[in-house]
């Protein structure tokens, strides 16, 4: 016979990563001094991961715009706007929006 199973002989659950089951959207008008605005997306099997949130300007991120809205300025003239989710190394992004008028 075996003897017992120690606690480090027993096999770890499977890891499951997150699933995001529909992408986060934004609204609003391109347009210089317009607000966008972005809809989280839908997330299953987190198991303790954040969600974090990141608007884009044409694919880079925008420093420090982490919020569910984003004001439009002059620096994002020309910029192809969209909003990036992510947990556990998973990422979802929204539709774009833009190019951003003046």
């Amino acid at each position: 016979t075996e003897p017992p199973a120690l606690p480090w002989d027993v096999a770890p659950a499977a890891l499951v990563a997150p699933v995001n089951t529909s992408p986060p959207s934004i609204s609003g008008t391109p347009t210089a001094g317009q607000v966008l605005t972005a809809s989280a997306g839908v997330w299953t099997n987190l198991g303790g991961a954040i969600v974090t949130a990141q608007w884009l300007g044409d694919g880079l991120a925008l420093a420090g715009e982490t919020g569910a809205t984003l004001l439009l300025g002059a620096e994002h003239v020309a910029l192809t706007v969209a909003y990036r989710e992510s947990a556990g190394g998973i990422t979802a992004t929204s539709n774009a929006l833009g190019p951003v008028a003046p």
